[in-house]
């Protein structure tokens, strides 16, 4: 069963890749944006987490985001210096926090037409593409977007219909505009 807006967030305590601990109960006087992706090598989440980082500066002052791997830390040989993302990169192997929001598998999300545009997208930005990248965890694994508001409440509650799919960048912005109840 999805998590629902107005629900309390799952909360956590987990170490980033930059050994600083990020804790969701200790988050207060900012919205926390945390999103979920599959593995590290996964092109669809490497073109989000790219997306993100260009995004990120109409964002920063509104809210934290946090990236959610499935991948251990291993398996990040390279990202960090590669995206240099400007927000907390959480690895996640044990699927602890994927089971908490309660994020889903499904064949379905992996088949729509909407993965192949996407697919097409990120290797025309150079990220590699291909069934010789290691995948960590399940690769039917389908995205979500969770913004916490500052009570520690679930303002938004996003779960995506295909493994490319996250939470539309001006859905998040409204989301982010409207003040804290």
């Amino acid at each position: 069963m999805r998590l629902n807006v107005g629900e309390s967030a799952p909360i956590f305590s987990k170490v980033d890749l930059r050994g600083e601990v990020v804790d969701l109960g200790a988050t207060k006087g900012k919205p926390v944006w945390i999103g979920f992706f599959r593995f590290a090598t996964c092109p669809l989440c490497n073109l989000r987490v790219h997306q993100m980082i260009s995004a990120w500066p109409r964002f920063e002052k509104r809210c934290r985001y946090v990236a959610v791997f499935q991948s251990p830390p291993e398996r990040f040989e390279g990202f960090l210096t590669k995206h240099s993302p400007p927000f907390p990169v959480i690895a996640d192997p044990a699927m602890e926090l994927f089971k908490a929001y309660k994020l889903e598998n499904s064949l379905l999300a992996a088949l729509k037409p909407q993965v192949i545009a996407k697919t097409i997208e990120a290797k025309r930005l150079g990220f590699p593409v291909g069934a010789l990248s290691p995948k960590d965890g399940a690769a039917l694994r389908v995205p979500g977007d969770f913004i916490v508001g500052t009570d520690g409440k679930l303002k938004l509650a996003f779960y995506g219909t295909t493994v490319a799919e996250s939470v539309p960048l001006d859905v998040a912005d409204r989301q982010l505009a409207q003040p804290a109840a």
